[in-house]
């Protein structure tokens, strides 16, 4: 049979929902983030639901580049009045001067 989906219950009585502000799913993602962020969110996948541990995963993801494969300094060049946004885009903005 097939894998099962990530919402429904495994033998441990725990789904993989997309939980936290970074919405994660699947187990892999949450022993990943887990690992980067030094917190166990496999024990309980809960966790991210709470605030501080939601913007640890979030900032340790975005710079270590965890959810896309690019790091947040990838869109950064130069000094911060312009860089380039790109969100499976090509869209650039410049700050008006």
């Amino acid at each position: 049979m097939g894998k099962k989906p990530y919402w429904r219950k495994n033998a441990e009585g725990k789904s993989w929902l997309r939980r936290g502000l970074m919405r994660i799913t699947q187990k892999a993602n949450y022993l990943k983030l887990g690992n980067a962020t030094d917190e166990d969110l496999t024990t309980d996948p809960n966790r991210p639901l709470n605030t501080d541990i939601a913007l640890k995963i979030m900032f340790t993801g975005m710079t270590m580049g965890l959810f896309t494969g690019k790091k947040l300094e990838d869109f950064f060049q130069g000094d911060l009045t312009e860089w380039k946004m790109r969100e499976r885009s090509s869209m650039v903005w410049k700050a008006p001067i």
